[in-house]
């Protein structure tokens, strides 16, 4: 069960990082048009 839970956390942080990366190329697509 420990290990559950460990793969549960590493997977919900990979998907944040992964969300974050492709928020933050959009912000960087944005900004580079509008400035």
């Amino acid at each position: 069960m420990k290990y559950g839970c460990l793969a549960i956390i590493l997977i919900g942080v990979c998907v944040l990082a992964y969300a974050a990366l492709k928020a933050w190329d959009n912000f960087g697509e944005i900004y580079n048009t509008h400035f």
